[in-house]
C-alpha cells in the first residue's frame, strides 16, 4: 500500500514518542516533529523515503537541539545490507539519528535503528597509509577523477606494463635481469603470479610476453609507447 505522504508518517511517529512519555506536536518552526521530555528534546524530520534534502534538513535543524532524526519508510532499497551501512555511516558522521517506520500486513512498526550521537572521527591510519602507497607507487596520472566503466592504471598496473613491455622487446627473459632493467622488486610475483595473463613460462626462470594479449595491452597505449620507448635503446643481453 505504501504511504502517500510525509503526513502519512506522523501519527506513527507521534504515537512511538508518546508511549516514551514525550509531549509531541508537529510543524514546530519548519520541524516536522518536536518531541519534549523534562529537558529532553529532539526533532524528526520525515519523507517519504531516504534522500539528500531529508538530510539537508536534519542538519538544519540541529540548531535547535542535539537530537535530531531523520525517519523514512523501509524500502526494498533501503533493506539492502550495504546500502543501509552507507546510510548509517553518513548519518554517523553528521551526528543524526535514525527512524525506520515498517509497515507490515500485522500493523507498522516504528524502529530507531540510529541514534544521534556526537563522535569525532579520525582518520583510519592504516587507511591513510595504503591510500598515500597506492599514490606515491603511481608513476603517471592516466585516470580520469570519477570513472567507472575504464580501467583504472593502478600502481601495479603501471609495474605490470613495465615488465609486459620490456619482454615484448627482448623476448624470453630470465627474471633477474628483468629485475634489474625494470628496477622493480616485485617480478617474480607479477611473472609468476600472472595476474592478467600476459605472460608464459618457457623454462625455469625464464618468462616472455604472451603476443596474444597485445590487445590487451594496448589498452594502456600510452603507457606502453612510454616503455617502449624507454627500454628501445637498453636491449640488454638476456643470457647475462
Amino acid at each position: 500500500m505504501g504511504f502517500k505522504s510525509e503526513a502519512a508518517l506522523y501519527p506513527h511517529v507521534k504515537s512511538f514518542f508518546e508511549k516514551k512519555g514525550y509531549v509531541v506536536k508537529s510543524e514546530v518552526k519548519k520541524c516536522d516533529v518536536v518531541a519534549v521530555k523534562g529537558e529532553d528534546v529532539l526533532v524528526v524530520e520525515l519523507k517519504k523515503s531516504f534522500s539528500l534534502k531529508l538530510v539537508m534538513q536534519a542538519v538544519e535543524r540541529q540548531k535547535y537541539c542535539s537530537s535530531v532524526y531523520v525517519a523514512f519508510p523501509v524500502t526494498e532499497a533501503i533493506r539492502a545490507r550495504k546500502r543501509m551501512s552507507e546510510v548509517k555511516l553518513l548519518l554517523k558522521r553528521l551526528h543524526l539519528g535514525m527512524i525506520l517506520i515498517d509497515e507490515r500486513p500485522s500493523g507498522v512498526l516504528v524502529e530507531v535503528a540510529l541514534l544521534p550521537k556526537f563522535e569525532v572521527f579520525r582518520e583510519d591510519k592504516k587507511a591513510q597509509k595504503a591510500l598515500l602507497k597506492e599514490f606515491n607507487e603511481r608513476k603517471f596520472d592516466l585516470n580520469t577523477g570519477g570513472m567507472t566503466k575504464s580501467k583504472i592504471v593502478t600502481a601495479y598496473r603501471e609495474r605490470v606494463i613495465n615488465v609486459a613491455c620490456f619482454l615484448r622487446m627482448n623476448g624470453p627473459t630470465q627474471v633477474k635481469v628483468i629485475k634489474q632493467a625494470t628496477e622493480l622488486v616485485d617480478v617474480q610475483s607479477i611473472v609468476s603470479g600472472n595476474h592478467y595473463g600476459w605472460f608464459n613460462r618457457t623454462a625455469k626462470g625464464i618468462y616472455e610476453f604472451d603476443d596474444s594479449q597485445m590487445s590487451k595491452l594496448m589498452e594502456f597505449d600510452a603507457l606502453v609507447v612510454f616503455y617502449e620507448n624507454y627500454y628501445l635503446d637498453r636491449l640488454v643481453d638476456k643470457d647475462e
